[in-house]
């Protein structure tokens, strides 16, 4: 499930994951973690915040200002992404 309200809007809606697999993408990141996302963990779904896509897309961005093509890879780029998501506060990888 995809979730693109602002942060608290999705709160008071049932989310309810199908299954122990299912994962909720919560594009929120303000306020976090969000009512909606605590529900859905604790009811066994795996939960994506949009710190992960907001890291993401930084990493595009600079690909592309230093490059200008966002799909060629950057030198250490591993590094570069895992010291942007140590930045605010998300795991080394996602999942």
């Amino acid at each position: 499930m995809v979730s693109t309200l602002p942060g608290g809007a999705a709160d008071d809606l049932p989310l309810v994951p199908s299954g122990p697999d299912a994962v909720l993408f919560d594009v929120a990141y303000e306020p976090w973690p969000t009512r909606a996302s605590t529900a859905w963990t604790g009811a066994g779904g795996r939960v994506l915040n949009g710190l992960d896509m907001l890291s993401e897309q930084a990493i595009g961005q600079i690909r592309f200002f230093l490059t200008g093509d966002e799909d060629e890879l950057l030198p250490s780029e591993a590094e570069v992404r895992r010291a942007m998501r140590a930045a605010v506060g998300l795991p080394p990888t996602i999942g």
